[in-house]
Protein backbone atom coordinates (compact mmCIF):
# COMPACT_ATOMS: atom_id res chain seq x y z
CA UNK A 1 0.00 0.00 0.00
CA UNK A 2 1.33 3.68 -1.01
CA UNK A 3 2.88 5.86 2.16
CA UNK A 4 0.23 7.49 4.11
CA UNK A 5 2.88 8.92 7.04
CA UNK A 6 5.62 10.38 4.96
CA UNK A 7 9.36 11.27 6.47
CA UNK A 8 10.48 13.94 4.77
CA UNK A 9 13.78 14.80 6.72
CA UNK A 10 15.53 15.00 3.20
CA UNK A 11 12.17 14.46 0.54
CA UNK A 12 10.93 17.81 1.88
CA UNK A 13 11.94 21.55 0.79
CA UNK A 14 11.35 24.31 3.28
CA UNK A 15 9.75 26.26 1.26
CA UNK A 16 8.40 28.46 4.21
CA UNK A 17 11.92 30.16 4.56
CA UNK A 18 14.78 27.75 3.14
CA UNK A 19 14.32 26.76 0.00
CA UNK A 20 15.63 28.36 -3.39
CA UNK A 21 11.83 29.81 -4.17
CA UNK A 22 12.74 31.65 -1.02
CA UNK A 23 15.56 33.09 -2.25
CA UNK A 24 14.14 34.52 -5.32
CA UNK A 25 11.79 36.06 -2.97
CA UNK A 26 14.18 37.66 -1.49
CA UNK A 27 15.98 39.20 -4.55
CA UNK A 28 12.64 39.97 -5.61
CA UNK A 29 11.84 42.06 -2.99
CA UNK A 30 15.49 43.76 -2.81
CA UNK A 31 14.45 45.79 -6.14
CA UNK A 32 10.64 46.03 -4.67
CA UNK A 33 8.64 43.37 -6.68
CA UNK A 34 5.93 41.37 -5.24
CA UNK A 35 6.55 37.38 -4.43
CA UNK A 36 4.46 35.20 -3.82
CA UNK A 37 6.59 32.37 -1.89
CA UNK A 38 8.32 33.97 1.95
CA UNK A 39 11.63 35.65 1.78
CA UNK A 40 15.02 33.50 2.69
CA UNK A 41 14.99 33.31 6.38
CA UNK A 42 18.52 34.64 8.17
CA UNK A 43 19.38 36.09 4.71
CA UNK A 44 20.24 40.09 5.53
CA UNK A 45 19.93 41.72 2.16
CA UNK A 46 20.54 45.38 3.59
CA UNK A 47 23.75 45.20 1.85
CA UNK A 48 21.96 44.61 -2.15
CA UNK A 49 20.04 47.80 -1.41
CA UNK A 50 20.54 49.71 -4.47
CA UNK A 51 23.55 47.61 -6.06
CA UNK A 52 23.14 45.94 -9.29
CA UNK A 53 23.11 41.67 -8.58
CA UNK A 54 25.02 39.08 -10.98
CA UNK A 55 22.98 35.73 -10.18
CA UNK A 56 25.18 32.99 -11.51
CA UNK A 57 22.96 29.50 -11.43
CA UNK A 58 25.84 26.76 -11.70
CA UNK A 59 23.15 23.52 -12.63
CA UNK A 60 24.00 20.26 -10.36
CA UNK A 61 26.65 21.93 -8.02
CA UNK A 62 24.87 21.13 -4.49
CA UNK A 63 26.33 21.62 -1.46
CA UNK A 64 27.77 18.26 -0.60
CA UNK A 65 29.76 18.69 -3.81
CA UNK A 66 31.00 22.14 -3.12
CA UNK A 67 32.48 20.86 1.01
CA UNK A 68 33.92 18.08 -1.29
CA UNK A 69 36.73 20.78 -2.33
CA UNK A 70 39.97 21.30 -0.85
CA UNK A 71 40.15 24.93 1.07
CA UNK A 72 41.23 26.41 -1.25
CA UNK A 73 38.09 25.84 -3.41
CA UNK A 74 37.15 29.87 -3.91
CA UNK A 75 32.62 28.55 -4.00
CA UNK A 76 33.80 26.83 -0.35
CA UNK A 77 35.58 29.32 1.58
CA UNK A 78 32.59 31.65 0.75
CA UNK A 79 29.64 29.73 1.22
CA UNK A 80 27.05 31.18 3.89
CA UNK A 81 24.61 28.57 4.05
CA UNK A 82 23.14 25.22 3.14
CA UNK A 83 19.11 25.45 1.59
CA UNK A 84 16.85 22.93 -0.07
CA UNK A 85 16.01 23.08 -3.67
CA UNK A 86 11.94 21.75 -4.96
CA UNK A 87 10.83 18.31 -5.56
CA UNK A 88 11.91 17.18 -7.07
CA UNK A 89 15.33 18.11 -7.00
CA UNK A 90 16.09 18.44 -10.49
CA UNK A 91 16.60 20.63 -13.57
CA UNK A 92 13.82 21.17 -15.12
CA UNK A 93 11.73 21.89 -12.27
CA UNK A 94 14.23 23.41 -9.80
CA UNK A 95 15.79 25.52 -12.33
CA UNK A 96 12.44 26.65 -13.61
CA UNK A 97 11.33 27.82 -9.73
CA UNK A 98 14.53 30.02 -9.85
CA UNK A 99 13.78 31.59 -13.42
CA UNK A 100 10.06 31.91 -11.81
CA UNK A 101 10.44 32.40 -7.85
CA UNK A 102 7.80 29.46 -7.43
CA UNK A 103 7.74 25.85 -6.64
CA UNK A 104 6.46 23.30 -9.11
CA UNK A 105 2.67 23.66 -7.55
CA UNK A 106 2.77 26.69 -9.29
CA UNK A 107 4.59 26.75 -12.16
CA UNK A 108 3.79 22.90 -13.22
CA UNK A 109 6.88 21.05 -14.49
CA UNK A 110 7.49 18.74 -11.92
CA UNK A 111 9.74 16.28 -14.31
CA UNK A 112 12.15 15.82 -17.14
CA UNK A 113 9.47 13.57 -18.99
CA UNK A 114 6.16 14.84 -18.37
CA UNK A 115 2.58 14.02 -20.08
CA UNK A 116 0.85 16.61 -21.58
CA UNK A 117 -2.23 16.69 -21.86
CA UNK A 118 -1.72 19.21 -24.82
CA UNK A 119 0.12 17.44 -27.07
CA UNK A 120 -1.26 13.59 -25.60
CA UNK A 121 2.01 12.01 -25.37
CA UNK A 122 5.12 11.99 -23.07
CA UNK A 123 7.50 15.00 -23.54
CA UNK A 124 11.12 15.49 -22.79
CA UNK A 125 9.75 18.92 -21.43
CA UNK A 126 12.84 21.46 -21.90
CA UNK A 127 13.97 20.17 -25.42
CA UNK A 128 10.16 19.85 -25.85
CA UNK A 129 10.67 16.58 -28.11
CA UNK A 130 8.52 13.20 -27.38
CA UNK A 131 9.83 10.48 -25.23
CA UNK A 132 9.73 7.93 -27.87
CA UNK A 133 11.82 9.34 -31.06
CA UNK A 134 12.81 11.99 -30.01
CA UNK A 135 10.89 14.31 -32.37
CA UNK A 136 10.64 18.14 -32.10
CA UNK A 137 6.92 19.79 -31.51
CA UNK A 138 7.62 22.76 -33.43
CA UNK A 139 4.19 23.00 -34.16
CA UNK A 140 2.51 23.39 -30.66
CA UNK A 141 3.63 26.72 -28.86
CA UNK A 142 5.32 25.64 -25.61
CA UNK A 143 3.55 28.89 -24.51
CA UNK A 144 0.79 27.22 -24.26
CA UNK A 145 2.61 24.58 -21.90
CA UNK A 146 3.68 27.02 -19.55
CA UNK A 147 2.03 30.20 -18.67
CA UNK A 148 3.71 31.23 -15.15
CA UNK A 149 5.86 34.83 -15.55
CA UNK A 150 8.96 34.98 -14.88
CA UNK A 151 11.31 36.73 -12.13
CA UNK A 152 11.98 39.66 -15.07
CA UNK A 153 8.62 40.81 -15.69
CA UNK A 154 7.89 44.01 -14.13
CA UNK A 155 11.68 43.54 -12.39
CA UNK A 156 12.56 47.45 -11.08
CA UNK A 157 15.89 46.59 -12.72
CA UNK A 158 17.11 45.87 -16.62
CA UNK A 159 17.43 42.10 -17.10
CA UNK A 160 19.54 40.10 -18.46
CA UNK A 161 19.39 36.26 -19.16
CA UNK A 162 22.63 34.71 -20.15
CA UNK A 163 22.18 31.33 -21.60
CA UNK A 164 24.31 28.75 -23.92
CA UNK A 165 23.57 29.41 -27.62
CA UNK A 166 22.85 25.76 -28.45
CA UNK A 167 19.29 25.97 -26.62
CA UNK A 168 18.92 29.84 -26.67
CA UNK A 169 16.83 29.84 -29.26
CA UNK A 170 14.15 26.57 -27.55
CA UNK A 171 10.78 27.04 -26.96
CA UNK A 172 11.22 26.50 -23.25
CA UNK A 173 14.21 29.23 -23.63
CA UNK A 174 12.50 31.57 -25.34
CA UNK A 175 9.42 31.50 -22.09
CA UNK A 176 11.49 31.46 -19.49
CA UNK A 177 13.27 34.60 -21.03
CA UNK A 178 10.15 36.58 -21.12
CA UNK A 179 11.57 40.56 -19.47
CA UNK A 180 14.56 39.89 -19.89
CA UNK A 181 17.44 40.67 -22.74
CA UNK A 182 19.14 37.78 -23.51
CA UNK A 183 22.49 37.00 -24.36
CA UNK A 184 24.34 33.54 -25.80
CA UNK A 185 27.52 32.28 -25.24
CA UNK A 186 29.65 29.37 -26.51
CA UNK A 187 32.76 28.91 -24.11
CA UNK A 188 33.16 30.21 -20.46
CA UNK A 189 35.17 33.12 -21.72
CA UNK A 190 32.10 34.53 -23.45
CA UNK A 191 29.80 33.57 -20.99
CA UNK A 192 31.94 35.88 -17.96
CA UNK A 193 32.28 39.11 -20.82
CA UNK A 194 28.65 39.06 -21.18
CA UNK A 195 28.40 39.91 -17.56
CA UNK A 196 31.25 42.18 -17.46
CA UNK A 197 30.24 43.30 -20.66
CA UNK A 198 26.47 44.16 -19.38
CA UNK A 199 27.69 45.89 -15.85
CA UNK A 200 29.79 48.35 -18.44
CA UNK A 201 26.94 49.16 -20.36
CA UNK A 202 25.35 51.73 -18.91
CA UNK A 203 24.65 53.60 -15.33
CA UNK A 204 20.99 51.88 -15.08
CA UNK A 205 20.35 49.21 -12.36
CA UNK A 206 20.56 45.82 -13.43
CA UNK A 207 19.79 42.30 -12.56
CA UNK A 208 22.10 39.05 -14.63
CA UNK A 209 20.84 35.69 -14.26
CA UNK A 210 23.71 34.02 -15.60
CA UNK A 211 23.02 30.02 -16.15
CA UNK A 212 25.90 27.44 -16.13
CA UNK A 213 25.20 23.66 -17.13
CA UNK A 214 28.87 21.88 -17.47
CA UNK A 215 28.62 21.15 -13.72
CA UNK A 216 25.40 18.71 -14.35
CA UNK A 217 26.48 18.04 -17.84
CA UNK A 218 29.83 16.06 -17.32
CA UNK A 219 28.52 14.88 -13.31
CA UNK A 220 25.75 12.67 -15.85
CA UNK A 221 28.53 12.12 -18.10
CA UNK A 222 31.47 11.28 -16.58
CA UNK A 223 30.50 10.78 -12.78
CA UNK A 224 31.23 12.87 -9.63
CA UNK A 225 34.25 11.35 -8.94
CA UNK A 226 35.65 11.98 -11.99
CA UNK A 227 38.89 14.38 -13.15
CA UNK A 228 36.81 15.38 -15.59
CA UNK A 229 34.44 16.88 -13.12
CA UNK A 230 36.90 18.24 -11.23
CA UNK A 231 38.99 20.08 -14.10
CA UNK A 232 35.20 21.74 -14.96
CA UNK A 233 34.84 22.57 -10.92
CA UNK A 234 38.19 24.29 -10.89
CA UNK A 235 37.57 26.08 -14.14
CA UNK A 236 34.30 27.78 -12.68
CA UNK A 237 35.73 28.13 -9.72
CA UNK A 238 39.09 30.48 -10.43
CA UNK A 239 36.63 31.78 -12.97
CA UNK A 240 34.13 33.23 -10.49
CA UNK A 241 37.18 34.01 -8.06
CA UNK A 242 38.19 36.35 -10.47
CA UNK A 243 34.74 38.01 -11.07
CA UNK A 244 34.17 38.20 -7.51
CA UNK A 245 37.66 40.29 -7.13
CA UNK A 246 36.60 42.67 -10.11
CA UNK A 247 33.81 43.48 -9.11
CA UNK A 248 34.89 44.14 -5.40
CA UNK A 249 35.23 47.56 -5.44
CA UNK A 250 31.91 48.28 -7.59
CA UNK A 251 28.25 48.81 -6.69
CA UNK A 252 27.90 45.02 -7.77
CA UNK A 253 26.60 42.39 -5.57
CA UNK A 254 27.78 39.00 -6.72
CA UNK A 255 25.24 35.43 -5.42
CA UNK A 256 26.14 32.22 -6.73
CA UNK A 257 23.71 29.02 -5.93
CA UNK A 258 23.02 25.50 -7.67
CA UNK A 259 18.93 24.64 -8.20
CA UNK A 260 20.05 20.83 -6.70
CA UNK A 261 23.01 18.32 -5.91
CA UNK A 262 23.64 14.86 -7.53
CA UNK A 263 24.27 11.46 -6.92
CA UNK A 264 26.18 8.80 -8.76
CA UNK A 265 24.37 5.99 -9.67
CA UNK A 266 25.23 2.67 -12.18
CA UNK A 267 23.37 0.21 -14.01
CA UNK A 268 23.62 -2.12 -11.07
CA UNK A 269 21.23 -0.03 -9.71
CA UNK A 270 19.13 0.92 -12.18
CA UNK A 271 15.75 -0.43 -12.23
CA UNK A 272 14.40 -1.07 -15.56
CA UNK A 273 10.82 -1.43 -16.46
CA UNK A 274 11.63 -3.89 -18.97
CA UNK A 275 12.70 -6.54 -15.97
CA UNK A 276 9.07 -5.88 -14.64
CA UNK A 277 6.72 -6.48 -17.40
CA UNK A 278 3.83 -7.17 -15.10
CA UNK A 279 4.09 -3.86 -13.40
CA UNK A 280 4.44 -2.51 -16.97
CA UNK A 281 0.91 -4.02 -17.95
CA UNK A 282 -0.90 -2.00 -14.96
CA UNK A 283 0.63 1.33 -16.69
CA UNK A 284 -2.16 3.24 -19.10
CA UNK A 285 1.56 5.39 -20.11
CA UNK A 286 5.32 5.07 -20.10
CA UNK A 287 6.74 6.07 -16.52
CA UNK A 288 7.06 10.33 -16.51
CA UNK A 289 8.92 12.28 -14.20
CA UNK A 290 12.31 11.91 -13.52
CA UNK A 291 14.98 9.39 -12.91
CA UNK A 292 14.69 9.37 -9.30
CA UNK A 293 11.08 10.43 -8.66
CA UNK A 294 8.40 8.30 -10.98
CA UNK A 295 5.00 9.18 -12.06
CA UNK A 296 2.93 6.42 -12.75
CA UNK A 297 -0.46 6.43 -14.68
CA UNK A 298 -2.30 3.48 -13.71
CA UNK A 299 -5.10 1.63 -15.84
CA UNK A 300 -8.60 2.36 -14.09
CA UNK A 301 -9.40 -0.85 -12.06
CA UNK A 302 -6.09 -2.10 -11.98
CA UNK A 303 -4.80 0.23 -8.73
CA UNK A 304 -4.84 -3.19 -6.70
CA UNK A 305 -2.57 -4.79 -8.96
CA UNK A 306 -0.66 -2.54 -9.18
CA UNK A 307 0.51 -1.40 -5.36
CA UNK A 308 0.39 -5.29 -4.93
CA UNK A 309 3.20 -5.90 -7.32
CA UNK A 310 5.14 -3.24 -5.94
CA UNK A 311 4.36 -4.28 -2.43
CA UNK A 312 5.66 -7.33 -2.85
CA UNK A 313 8.56 -6.70 -5.52
CA UNK A 314 9.68 -3.47 -5.22
CA UNK A 315 10.01 -2.50 -1.69
CA UNK A 316 14.21 -2.55 -1.87
CA UNK A 317 13.92 -0.02 -4.53
CA UNK A 318 11.23 2.66 -4.15
CA UNK A 319 8.55 3.87 -1.58
CA UNK A 320 5.28 4.28 -3.27
CA UNK A 321 3.15 7.47 -2.76
CA UNK A 322 -0.22 8.68 -4.05
CA UNK A 323 0.69 11.67 -6.17
CA UNK A 324 -2.20 13.47 -4.67
CA UNK A 325 -0.95 12.68 -1.20
CA UNK A 326 1.93 14.36 -2.45
CA UNK A 327 0.41 17.29 -3.10
CA UNK A 328 -1.60 17.54 0.10
CA UNK A 329 1.71 17.47 1.88
CA UNK A 330 3.41 20.42 0.23
CA UNK A 331 6.17 18.68 -1.55
CA UNK A 332 5.34 20.80 -5.05
CA UNK A 333 5.26 24.23 -2.88
CA UNK A 334 2.89 26.26 -0.67
CA UNK A 335 -0.53 27.36 -2.01
CA UNK A 336 -3.18 26.52 -4.66
CA UNK A 337 -1.35 24.21 -7.40
CA UNK A 338 -1.73 25.16 -10.76
CA UNK A 339 -4.79 23.44 -12.33
CA UNK A 340 -3.12 20.72 -14.40
CA UNK A 341 -0.60 19.70 -12.15
CA UNK A 342 -2.34 16.38 -11.26
CA UNK A 343 -2.50 15.90 -14.92
CA UNK A 344 1.12 15.61 -14.91
CA UNK A 345 2.04 13.31 -11.93
CA UNK A 346 0.16 10.26 -12.75
CA UNK A 347 -1.73 8.83 -10.09
CA UNK A 348 1.06 7.50 -8.23
CA UNK A 349 4.19 8.29 -7.47
CA UNK A 350 7.96 5.94 -6.81
CA UNK A 351 10.53 7.96 -4.55
CA UNK A 352 13.50 6.03 -4.96
CA UNK A 353 15.72 4.71 -2.49
CA UNK A 354 19.39 5.01 -1.65
CA UNK A 355 20.92 5.24 -5.16
CA UNK A 356 18.64 3.49 -7.20
CA UNK A 357 17.47 5.26 -10.00
CA UNK A 358 14.32 3.92 -12.70
CA UNK A 359 13.93 3.75 -16.05
CA UNK A 360 12.19 2.92 -19.37
CA UNK A 361 13.41 2.50 -22.84
CA UNK A 362 10.96 3.26 -25.65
Amino acid sequence: MPESQMKYTSLHPDYTGNSIVNLMSSILAVYGNDHLYPVLKDFDTGHLTGKNIVFILIDGLGYDLVMEQGDNFFLKRHTIRKMTSVFPSSTASAYTSLITGVGPQQHGLAGWFMYLRETGMVTSILPFITKAGGIPLRNIPFADIFEQDTVFMGLNAASYSIIHKDYANSQFSACITKGAKKKRYSDIKEFFSNIENILDSGSNRKFIFAYWDQIDKTSHEKGIKSSELLYELNKIDKEIERLALLLDKRNVALIVTSDHGIIDSSEKLTVRLSDHPLLSDTLILPICGDTRVIYCYVKPGMESLFEHYVTENMGEYCTLYKSSDLVAKGLFGLYEPHRKLYQKIGNYTFVMKKKYTMRETL
